[in-house]
This record gives C-alpha cells, structure tokens and sequence, in this order.
C-alpha cells in the first residue's frame, strides 16, 4: 500500500511515510512483519510496472474536450458553473477484468420524440427539483446521501462485507476480495464514460432549460449537475458492479449494513441486500434531478453485466 500510494500521490510521501513507521511501530521488530512488508512492496511495484500507461493517470482521464455545437439533446456545460467536461478520456483506459470496453456499451438513449424521453423528463421535472413538493423529505434524504462519490458511498458496504464476523476468512482472501471489487468498479467506469462521450446526451437541466417540451428557463435541480455528459449514470453503474461483485465474492450481508454520508450529515441509511444500495442509487439520482431515470436503469444494467463478465475471469468461489 505504501509503494503505491507514494507513487501515485508523491505530494503525500511524508504523510505516508510516517504512518507506515507508525504502523511498523505497533507491529514491533519481529522479521516476519518486515519481510511482508519487502514482499509487498515488490508486489506493489510489479503491478505498477504492468500497469504503466494504462491511461488511468489522471492528464490522460481528464484530456481536454470541446463540446460540439448546442442542439437538442446534446450535452453542453450545465449551470450554474457551466464548467468544462471532466472526464472525456477514462473510457479508452485499460480494463482489469473486461478484454474490450465498447463490448459492453448500451443502446443509445431514448429519442426526443419517444413516449420514454417524455415520461422522464416529467419526472425529473417533478421530484427532480430544487424546490418540489413533489418529493418527500426521505426522497430528499437520499438524494443528498447519494451525492457522495461511489467509491466513498461504498467502502462502508465492503468494510462490512470484509469483516462479516459469519464468515472465516483468511487475509488473502480478504485482499482478493478488496482487489476484485476494486477491478470490477473500475471497468464498470470505464464503459461508462466511454457510452458518455459516444452519446452526448444532455442533463435534464438543460432539456428542462431549453428543449422542446414546455421549457422553464428558471428550472434548477435539488444536486449541482456534474460536468459531464447524461447517459449512462456513473453512480449507478458502479452501484450496479458493486452490488455484482459484493454478491458473487462476500455472499449476501451477515446483518444490517448501517452507512452514513459526508453529505448528508445526520442521516444514517440501513441496508439488508446489496441490491438496495442499487435502488437507492437508481432513486437517488433522479430525485437529485440530474438524471433520467432511464439512464439510472441502463446504469445499473451495465455495471451487473461488466462485473459478471469480469469476475467469470475469476474462480467465483465465495471468500
């Protein structure tokens, strides 16, 4: 972890540094805790080395993009920031588990004219909202405790399915269990942003805003919209390979999984499966009003699928 770390974020070497010492302080002189450190951080630095140039770094993620010129359904920067897209390279990275990103990409989304565009565009108008009644103070709740990002939102859940106390475990296994969401989670990202900037479909900020179907130049929705493009939804697919790879590796939880949100302060939200996280997930993002809830559901589809792919890879025996 270490040798990782420092590489990846230098900036922090001191930091880091010193709660490695600390670390090794508790662990007292034996030899056995220093040759695991030796033999992982020549673990760490053969999987670096094989990962060099992968296209995860972060100038190569976050390449420059120019959005093409404003029309119905294309995504442009969104208020009130109307901040320049993140993000436009991470789906040419290299997958963990997947061979092909573009294997797994989704239909395009709902036309204009579909009776599905306009359903969901009703609803985020509706409970989607800044100010709505139209959305209940639990529906809100959720809302801002799924603006966290994935990756935070769901370290609770695979603490929690690390240390279920029903299970014997041994630290290996533990570790493929952490390695093998992470690979999952992450290929799931990359189709994502990949299907993003194929699409170009626009937020509901801006078909509310200006599109055809009674604009409201005033609308504004309960969350900030992210600065990138609409379909699919990166929350919920990730939602959707987590809750595959939670699943298929830790089984179904040992009890209730209690989580809490840096951004929902005071809210704590109990879990019994790893598909409501997914549901909330899917929920979440249309009561915040920056998505469709179809794309939440496409979302979700893709990340089951890239998660299922890639962990067949894997021997699929629970840990």
């Amino acid at each position: 972890m270490h040798e990782a770390l420092t590489t990846l974020a230098p900036a922090r070497a001191a930091d880091l540094d010193a709660a490695l010492a600390a670390t090794l302080d508790r662990l007292g002189p034996a030899a056995v805790a220093r040759t695991a450190v030796v033999t992982g951080r020549d673990a760490a630095r053969e999987v670096l080395a094989e990962r060099a140039g992968d296209g995860l770094d972060l100038a190569s993620v976050n390449r420059p993009f120019t959005p093409p010129a404003p029309a119905p359904g294309v995504w442009r920067p969104t208020p009130p920031g109307f901040a320049a897209a993140v993000q436009a390279g991470q789906g040419d990275g290299r997958p963990f588990l997947i061979d092909d990103v573009r294997a797994y990409l989704p239909e395009p989304p709902p036309a204009l004219d579909s009776d599905r565009y306009a359903r969901d565009l009703a609803e985020s108008r509706a409970v989607g909202a800044a100010e709505t009644s139209s959305r209940t103070d639990r529906q809100t709740d959720v809302a801002r405790f799924w603006a966290q990002t994935s990756l935070n939102g769901y370290t609770g859940a695979l603490r929690a399915a690390v240390a279920a106390p029903g299970r014997a475990r041994g630290t290996a296994r533990r570790a493929a269990l952490i390695a093998l969401f992470h690979a999952a989670t992450v290929d799931a990202q990359l189709v994502t942003y990949a299907a993003k900037y194929r699409d170009l479909r626009w937020r509901p900020v801006t078909a509310l805003r200006t599109g055809h179907i009674a604009p409201d130049p005033a609308w504004a929705p309960l969350i900030t919209t992210p600065a990138h493009p609409e379909y699919p939804s990166g929350h919920t697919t990730y939602a959707g390979a987590a809750e595959i790879a939670l699943r298929a590796l830790a089984g179904p939880p040992d009890g209730p999984v209690a989580l809490t949100s840096p951004t929902a302060p005071g809210v704590t939200l109990t879990y019994r499966d790893w598909r409501e996280l997914t549901r909330d997930n899917v929920d979440a993002r249309v009561w915040s009003g920056i998505h469709f809830r179809h794309t939440d559901e496409v979302g979700a589809t893709v990340g089951r699928q890239v998660a299922a792919a890639g962990l067949a890879r894997w021997d699929g025996r629970p840990l």
